[in-house]
This record gives structure tokens, C-alpha cells and sequence, in this order.
């Protein structure tokens, strides 16, 4: 069966004692009124994404699985298994830390998380892409590797330690997810994102029955498609209230108008030479036709957010989205240094968010993954954006190098949507973060570093959150002429 375990859904009022299946009971944590901290992480699966199993004598085009993998065309298919063909994006299943070796550590990221979320007072954030394992593990994983998959060495782990444990099914979200997360689960109430990754095509029904916060409600999946009857596209934001805050949450797992994805291109090296040579600037979105304003099909996202912020126009807000406003990221076009270029993404839900004139006041950050490096940007007069894409999926960390540069580009007075970016640390590691909200401290948000004897990992990243206005141009996201 896909998805077989029961699911327990009810209201509580206080700590809740229930019995698991050996008998046992735990606790359910509750959410405080004021929380001391949010813990932070995301973009946490196993990647298996196949171009080539081994089973097909061409890249493979056919049609998608029911778990939205991709498949061969039945005239390609081979008698025998040729590893020599198997070509794709494969996650290590060993945990190692080191992004060197492309392993999977986010039991590790979420075993430190649960150090950081024990303080009293703490609630979780998972910033969405629960699943990755989409597909099965090309079997057995090539051993000796051909001058083409050398070359892919840091995106070519041998992921068979995942077995049959894949796709949008039961036994799918137990290993990427719950059997890892389990003892975050267990100390702090959590607020959870809804990823590209949870689409309806790859772990949409999943995230609908163990995750989605709503109200069972056989209304809500009207017009479903067939192949995915528990599973919509489109639903509406809505607020977590504290006595103090309010988390507005957006689903942006899916993008109508998108031209080009953060996966696209391989994230390349980005030096301080490089970032020199774009002092004075403006920064492009990443897909060329979002230059055009406030146009496009994804404005759902954000209908009926700024009337949610206006109920409470006294407390301090944060905005939760799996998708970044405000994203930074270098690709490299060509050996010459000429070629490469800086983007800003994603630049649709700037558009949607034009187009919808969401003006939301007290904003101290809007909080993402999909990126996956941990990354801070300030722009100016913008609230900031936090990126936390590092929990234990394979990162975007280059081939040749890291993309920390990116993070000079504060001193280089390159704008961006009009803005001067103040700051843009980056770093391509496995971590989480804490951001402090307690009233009596000044608020700050600390991204934190695995670190072990193998891997000495990055010192802590941390910056102060200012409450900031808003507002986007009402073009949406358009370049000098």
C-alpha cells in the first residue's frame, strides 16, 4: 500500500499523553504563548533524482511515475543492467557532515536541532522539502565510475542504503522524515512549510495527510486530479498567532510561471576577484522574462495575506514561505569570468506579491529554504531574508569551490529591486538556525554549523533583525531601462 499507516488527528489542551504502537506513551508539546526561540530548518531528504537508471539505453524521457520520477520509454529499455549509463543527482546514504562527500546527516542536523529546541519556550520551524527520494537507487550503484560520472564525484553518492524506502508512500516518509526527525518531534510544537517537493506529483498526498495543518475536509481536494485524489495545488496563506507575533504562511510549492529553477544550473565557485567585478550593479532576476513586472499566474499564493497582518497590526511578523523573496545566487556561464553572472530569485512571488499590493507592516523576516546553503540577505529598506536550505539534503555547494564570496557583495554597492544589499553571507554547509524572539532581548537570528572531528565546519552566522515595512514596487520586479 502507498500510504498505509493510520493518522491521528485531534485537538488537545494540554500535554497529551497517547500510546504508541509498543505500548509506550509520549508527550505532545505544545506551542507556548510567547515562544523564547524558533529553531530552524529545512530542505532535509535523501536526493535520488535519475536521468538514468541503468535500464535504458537513452537519458529517460518518458512519462513520470505516479511519485512524479522520471521513466523509460519502453523501445529504450535494456535486456541487462549497464551502471556505465546511470547518470543523475544521487545523495550518499552514510551521514557524514562534510559536504566533500555527499552524505545524508540530517538525523545529525536534527539530533543538535533538538539540543537547541529542549529550552523551554521553543517552537520548530521546518521551512519545507520533506522528500526527496522521488525515485528508486540505481542497483548495484556503479562502483567504477566512467570519465563522465567522475566528473559528477560530489553529486554522485551510492544511495542504496535506501532500499525500497522511497517514493510518496508510507515507508517514504517514515525514512526521509519522521524516523530521523523524531526527537526534534518529540520536544517542541512545529510550524511546517510546504516545499516544491511536496507538489501532488512527488509527496503531495503524503504532505496532505501528515502534515497539512488543516481540518480534514473532503471539500478541500474538489477538482483533484485522479492520480493524486488527496492532493490540491492551490491553498489559501494563513497566520500562527502568539500573544506577540504572527506567522503569516504562504504554500508556494508551486510556481506556474517559472522559467528557470534554482536547480537548474550547478552552483558554481563565487571569489572576492569574482564579486569585484560587479561592484555598482544591479542584480537580474533569475529567470529573464520576470523582468517585466507584475504579471503571471501565481498570485494565489499571497491572496488574503495583508488582510491576515491587518487583524494584528500591533504585533511583530514574520513571513514563512519555502521559496525566497529575496534569494541571491551566482551561476557561471563560461570559463571566463565575464560570463558569470549574480541573480536574485525568485522573482515570480515578487511579481504575485505587486500584482496582489501586499503592504505588511513590522515584518522582521521572511524565513525560506529551497536554496540549499544556509544564506542571510539584508537589502536596505527591506525586512530580511533568511534562507535555511542546508538541513540535510545535497547541497548546492559547487564542484570547485565554496560560494562564501557572496557574501562581500554588501561592500560593493550592488542593488537589488532598488535596494542596496547590506549583507549576503553564504555558506554551502549542513546546520539549522535559532532565531531569538524573547520580548526582553533584541531579536537575532544564529545559523549553526555541523561540526565534528572529521569536518571542523564554519563558525556561527549571526545578525540582528530590525522590523522593516513590506512593500514591494508596483511594477513588481523590473530593471533600469
Amino acid at each position: 500500500a502507498r500510504l498505509s499507516a493510520e493518522v491521528l488527528e485531534g485537538a488537545v489542551s494540554a500535554d497529551f499523553p497517547i500510546a504508541g504502537g509498543s505500548g509506550s506513551t509520549m508527550t505532545v508539546p505544545l506551542p507556548p504563548p510567547n515562544p523564547s526561540q524558533v529553531v530552524v530548518l529545512g530542505d532535509t531528504g535523501l536526493r535520488i533524482k535519475s536521468k538514468n537508471d541503468g535500464w535504458c539505453s537513452k537519458k529517460m524521457k518518458g512519462p513520470k511515475s505516479v511519485d512524479g520520477g522520471k521513466t523509460c520509454e519502453q523501445k529504450y529499455m535494456l535486456d541487462e543492467y549497464d551502471p556505465s549509463l546511470v547518470d543523475g543527482m544521487f545523495q550518499g546514504a552514510e551521514d557524514s557532515i562534510d559536504p566533500a562527500k555527499n552524505g545524508w546527516p540530517f538525523a545529525k542536523v536534527a539530533e543538535a536541532a533538538t539540543r537547541s529546541a529542549i529550552l523551554a519556550g521553543s517552537i520548530v520551524l521546518h521551512v519545507g522539502d520533506f522528500t526527496y527520494r522521488h525515485e528508486a537507487c540505481p542497483f548495484p550503484f556503479p562502483k567504477n565510475l566512467t570519465a563522465k560520472q567522475a566528473e559528477k564525484r560530489r553529486t554522485f553518492g551510492d544511495c542504496v542504503g535506501a532500499g525500497a524506502k522511497w517514493g510518496d508512500t508510507s515507508e517514504g516518509w517514515l525514512a526521509d522524515f519522521f524516523e530521523p526527525a523524531a526527537p526534534l518531534l518529540r520536544v517542541a510544537p512545529w510550524i511546517v512549510l510546504r516545499g516544491n517537493h511536496e507538489v501532488c506529483r512527488r509527496g503531495g498526498m503524503g504532505w496532505f495527510r501528515y502534515l497539512d495543518p488543516r481540518p480534514v475536509d473532503p471539500a478541500l481536494f474538489e477538482g483533484a486530479q485522479t492520480a493524486f485524489p488527496w492532493c490540491v495545488t492551490q491553498t489559501p496563506p494563513y497566520a500562527v498567532e502568539f500573544d506577540r507575533d504572527q506567522w503569516l504562511v504562504l504554500d508556494t510549492n508551486k510556481v506556474e510561471d517559472e522559467e528557470e529553477s534554482i536547480d537548474g544550473d550547478p552552483q558554481q565557485a563565487f571569489t572576492a576577484e569574482d564579486a569585484k567585478k560587479f561592484a555598482g550593479t544591479v542584480v537580474p532576476p533569475m529567470s529573464a522574462g520576470c523582468a517585466t513586472g507584475a504579471t503571471g499566474n501565481s498570485d494565489w499564493m499571497s491572496q488574503g495575506l495583508a488582510e491576515l497582518q491587518r487583524k494584528d497590526l500591533k504585533k511583530q511578523h514574520w513571513l514563512a514561505m519555502h521559496r525566497p523573496l529575496f534569494g541571491l545566487a551566482f551561476e557561471n556561464q563560461g570559463e571566463k569570468a565575464s560570463e558569470g553572472r549574480l541573480y536574485g530569485f525568485q522573482c515570480e512571488l515578487i511579481n504575485a506579491f505587486a500584482k496582489e499590493g501586499v503592504e505588511l507592516s513590522n515584518v522582521l523576516a521572511v524565513v525560506s529554504g529551497h536554496f540549499h546553503n544556509f544564506q542571510l540577505m539584508q537589502l536596505e529598506n527591506y525586512p530580511t531574508q533568511l534562507i535555511f536550505g542546508n538541513g540535510g539534503t545535497q547541497l548546492a555547494t559547487p564542484l570547485n569551490g565554496q560560494p562564501s564570496a557572496l557574501g562581500v557583495i554588501g561592500d560593493m554597492n550592488v542593488t537589488m529591486l532598488g535596494e542596496r544589499i547590506v549583507k549576503s553571507p553564504t555558506i554551502g554547509e549542513f546546520g539549522y538556525g535559532v532565531i531569538s524572539v524573547a520580548a526582553e532581548e533584541v531579536m537575532q537570528v544564529i545559523a549553526i554549523f555541523m561540526h565534528d572531528d572529521s569536518f571542523a565546519g564554519s563558525g556561527n552566522v549571526s545578525a540582528e533583525l530590525k522590523p522593516r515595512q513590506l512593500k514591494l514596487p508596483a511594477g513588481g520586479w523590473t530593471l533600469p531601462s
